[in-house]
């Protein structure tokens, strides 16, 4: 029954994609540069943040106070945190895909060796940013990277089930970035793959 609405919708969904990426070129096209480091401004990594929790992220700031915009981006192909998450981070430019026989892991361009959790922290470093952990505010008066939320792990671990903690996350996440502000931060880049 699954196979029978879904497969349909999906090739549809797929071709129509095509037919406006033929048909407009570049006007579709949107890669933006990787994010510069700038006093105040921290990203924040989001692993498996997908359109419609951002929505509920988005609403969620705003009865907080915090004022938000949202944009989009093309996702990585595939868009497994291996590929993707070094694609939205500020360091994409010194990153390269993989293959899929070396599970899509991305590769430093400098020396080709695979992005380990280390050589990406390294690598942050190397280009200007702090690499807070969970529970650290960094200093606001340069630029940092930050992780948060476990929205991929835990789909990956329950399954549908994911959906009864999906506010909860959200709600962490908005903790997260209340904190951050709080802490000195003029601007938080939430990116997710």
């Amino acid at each position: 029954t699954l196979r029978a609405v879904y497969l349909p919708w999906l090739e549809n969904t797929a071709r129509h994609l095509q037919q406006l990426i033929h048909a407009n070129g570049q006007s579709v096209a949107k890669r933006a540069k990787p994010i510069e480091p700038a006093a105040g401004r921290l990203v924040v990594f989001a692993d498996g943040l997908r359109m419609d929790v951002a929505q509920q992220l988005a609403e969620k700031l705003a009865a907080a106070g915090i004022e938000s915009t949202q944009d989009w981006e093309w996702s990585a192909i595939p868009s497994v945190t291996a590929t993707a998450k070094p694609a939205a981070s500020p360091i994409a430019d010194a990153v390269q895909g993989g293959d899929a026989s070396d599970e899509f892991a991305a590769r430093l361009v400098s020396t080709g060796q695979f992005l380990t959790q280390d050589r990406f922290v390294t690598a942050l470093k190397e280009h200007g940013w702090q690499v807070l952990g969970s529970d650290e505010t960094g200093d606001p008066t340069g630029s940092a990277w930050t992780e948060a939320g476990a929205l991929d792990k835990r789909g990956h671990t329950e399954g549908w089930k994911l959906a009864r903690s999906v506010d909860t996350e959200v709600g962490d996440l908005v903790s997260r970035i209340g904190a951050l502000l709080k802490a000195g931060w003029t601007e938080v880049i939430v990116v997710t793959d």
